[in-house]
């Protein structure tokens, strides 16, 4: 079914379509099937009336299609009805298996029919005449079908293996604005972005709300699988002054320990014991956070004595899980001992000034530890 806009109420901005990356406003007066528009609004008594060029009584139905750009792009449900991204019955040429839609509390959310995995309550139904976003991974283009085997009247669940090596890490402020990011560990995963895999992370429109996201060769990431690892970077911002909060709210990995690491006040904090609150403002670093990952525990023997981990990244080495008491010593390769320190929390952090191979000892009741670690 067609429409014809008819007026924009003000006061408005504009009705925007998205081409080459970008929304940009849209001139014309028939809006195109399977495209999908925005409208930008001052305040929330503006209004788009449109009408229609069809008989009331003619809905949409049958097939459609829309050739897709490299890159992300902006497409729309066509049907009187809700599809399902899981169904059979899409064509999908060089498209990742991710949409992103917006939902009512104004959260862009994406959801990966690859892995079951969702950010911000993001699902596989997509509503009657709802935009959302797929990206196209080809230079060449790409193509998205639709027919009515996709179409759903209810939510009737089409089941899919659950991802289990996965965390979920919420934000939130006062106000309970939130927002969550997702680190999956698969051994399917590489060091880059993959498509498969991962999921872009776009960015709300609105400022002042706050965004919690990883990177994947500088991408910016709402869903990022990757190999298994001990460390990586947290990005946080916002425009907003206030508190927020940091929190797990999911961890399929058993991990004996999840640190949260904030590099502007020092402080250390074990998600898996409690939340994290701090005082942000827009001039913060965005690279503001590190997550440390603990060893594994065992699902049969959820009680079983926590075993150090020790690893190094970027110019610093890190010890953790370690007992009360401890000591910890690093060495060069020539044997000089650089560093000796009694442990005084479960988490400690030694800033190394020159690259190399160091060596690691951990002495505590239960004997020495000993690990090689390169600081590049």
């Amino acid at each position: 079914m067609r429409y014809v806009q008819k007026s924009l109420i003000p006061p408005y901005i504009a009705l925007q379509k998205y081409t080459g990356g970008r929304f940009v406003t849209f001139y014309g007066t028939e809006l195109a099937n399977v495209t999908g528009y925005q409208a930008k609004f001052r305040n929330a008594q503006s209004k788009v009336v449109f009408e229609s060029n069809q008989p009331k009584t003619l809905f949409n139905s049958g097939t459609y299609s829309t050739n897709l750009q490299l890159g992300l792009n902006l497409v729309g449900n066509p049907y009187p009805s809700g599809i399902n991204w899981n169904a059979t019955g899409w064509t999908k040429l060089n498209v990742d298996p991710v949409i992103y839609y917006r939902r009512d509390n104004n959260r862009i959310v994406s959801y990966n029919s690859q892995t079951n995995v969702s950010v911000c309550g993001g699902t596989s139904h997509i509503p009657a005449n709802q935009g959302f976003m797929v990206n196209c991974n080809s230079s060449t283009g790409g193509k998205i079908g639709f027919s009515n085997i996709i179409r759903e009247h209810t939510h009737t669940p089409i089941f899919k293996n659950q991802t289990q090596n996965l965390v979920r890490l919420k934000v939130s402020n006062d106000e309970t604005v939130a927002d969550e990011t997702v680190i999956m560990f698969s051994e399917q995963s590489t060091e880059n972005f993959d498509n498969e895999l991962d999921a872009f992370k776009i960015f709300d429109e609105d400022e002042t709300l706050p965004q919690l996201y990883t990177q994947t060769q500088e991408i910016p990431a709402s869903i990022n699988a990757l190999p298994q690892t001990s460390v990586m970077n947290l990005y946080f911002q916002t425009e907003k002054s206030g508190n927020y909060t940091i929190s797990l709210t999911e961890n399929r990995m058993s991990f004996a320990s999840i640190y949260l690491e904030d590099a502007e006040t020092g402080t250390v904090t074990d998600l898996l014991k409690a939340n994290y609150t701090f005082a942000a403002n827009s001039s913060d670093n965005s690279n503001r956070f590190k997550v440390h990952f603990g060893k594994i525990t065992s699902v049969q023997n959820s009680a079983e004595t926590k075993s150090l981990n020790i690893y190094s990244y970027q110019n610093e080495i890190f010890v953790n899980e370690i007992e009360k008491n401890a000591t910890i010593e690093i060495f060069d390769l020539l044997g000089k001992q650089i560093i000796t320190q009694k442990a005084n929390n479960s988490f400690m952090k030694f800033a190394i000034l020159h690259s190399g191979t160091y060596i690691v000892k951990v002495i505590d009741a239960n004997g020495t530890t000993t690990k090689k670690v390169l600081i590049p």
